[in-house]
This record gives structure tokens, sequence and C-alpha cells, in this order.
């Protein structure tokens, strides 16, 4: 396993009206949206229950904040069902969706590598992988700001851009996130 994060928090929803529909549009244009999918990082189910709206049948929010899992489970949306797990020990069945959501998550586990290995193992072959992850290049850091120890809200512009060693550091993104995303996905195994 990698450098372990300074400092890790859970992740909140990015489930905001306009960016699940920008996001979930993109993919129906695709085609992709069909069968079963997993949304893993579900927090309390908003992609979760539109997955189901654009198209597709069944849909598993999958997150680490029971809290949040109990909140969306009182929705009792048709064709949609939750489950508690960390990312890197999934209790589900290997082959089991056609599709992954994993949208702003990966900065968010302890082991990325783990987590896409397991992400491959319940994908269907021939399965997708819709992965969304901030961009250590935008000049905006959307997950919050630590400073001196204290977290807040903030998004600050150019944020992503200070040395780790810094006082400051983004949000919960671990020590990890300034190598590539590329290197990590390929080395479990993922074609790009």
């Amino acid at each position: 396993m990698g450098r372990q994060p300074a400092h890790l928090e859970l992740g909140g929803t990015t489930g905001f009206d306009l960016t699940i529909k920008y996001r979930l549009s993109k993919l129906q244009r695709l085609g992709i949206l069909h069968g079963t999918w997993l949304d893993f990082g579900s927090a309390s189910g908003n992609y979760t229950e539109q997955l189901i709206a654009y198209g597709v049948q069944r849909a598993v929010g999958l997150d680490i904040q029971f809290q949040l899992l109990a909140e969306a489970r009182r929705h009792q949306v048709p064709g949609v069902d939750y489950c508690c797990s960390a990312a890197e020990a999934l209790p589900l069945l290997s082959d089991t969706f056609d599709g992954v959501l994993l949208n702003e998550v990966l900065e968010h586990v302890v082991d990325e590598r783990r987590c896409l290995d397991e992400v491959r193992r319940v994908l269907r072959p021939g399965g997708y992988l819709a992965l969304m992850s901030p961009n250590r290049w935008f000049p905006f850091e959307g997950h919050g700001m630590r400073i001196a120890g204290r977290s807040g809200p903030c998004s600050m512009a150019l944020s992503t851009s200070f040395p780790m060693s810094s006082a400051i550091r983004s949000g919960s993104h671990s020590p990890s996130r300034c190598g590539s995303d590329r290197n990590t996905i390929g080395r479990s195994g993922w074609q790009l």
C-alpha cells in the first residue's frame, strides 16, 4: 500500500440537480445506461435514484457512511437497493454489474488500487466504469480546505497547487493524489 493520507475525511454528496443531469446525460448519450449499475460512494442516493430515471433497470448505492444510506433508504425508490461497505472489500458477487459509477470517490478511499481491483471484480465482462475524479490542475478545489488543523467548506482558487508539505491541504485528498490517476488505473489492469 502507498503512503497513508495525513488527513482523510469522508466525502459528502455531489448529487446536485444540474451536476447529475450534466454527468448522467453524457453517459446516456453514450448508450451505456442499461442493466444493473453500482453507484460507488452513493452518499444519500441522489445519483443512485437518478440512474433509474436515465435508463438503468436496477441500481445499487454503496457507501461507507451508514447514516447517509439510512437517509437514502427512506426514499424507497423501486429498483434501488443500498449496501454499506468500505471500498477495498465489497460484499458483492463478482461479475454482477453492467456499469459502475465512481463519481468523485477515488480521492477519498484508503487504497486506490484495491478499490479499483474490487470495481473490476464486480463488473461483468464488457461492463463500463464511469470514473470522475477531481482534476488537480483545475484552478479551484471544491472539497473545502484544511488549514492548520481546521476544516472549512470554502472553495479556494489554486488550492490544489499548494505543495502537500504545506500547512494547507486540500479537503480529504490522499497525498497519493499527487501521482497520476492514469498510473493508478493502469497498475490495476484497466485499459485506457
